[in-house]
């Protein structure tokens, strides 16, 4: 069930995470479109949780890169 959870959560922190970067091309404020996504149906604790951390300068996901890419490979 871990690498289950994990791989939704990579996934999710992708699709986010391209999501913004479409927005932010467009002009639109990062801090703005985390609120909204976070108040609509676009809400994930990836976006909501781990990329505002990035938005705001801190890269600190809760895990190194390596286990993620360990559970995506398991997955």
């Amino acid at each position: 069930m871990k690498i289950v959870n994990n791989v939704i959560m990579a996934t999710n922190m992708v699709v986010c995470s391209e999501g913004l970067a479409m927005g932010a091309k467009a002009g639109l404020d990062p801090d703005m479109m985390l609120r909204l996504l976070d108040a609509g149906t676009g809400h994930s604790f990836a976006c909501s949780k781990m990329l505002t951390r990035a938005v705001a300068g801190t890269y600190d996901y809760g895990a190194a890169l390596s286990i993620i890419e360990k559970d995506m490979t398991l997955g």
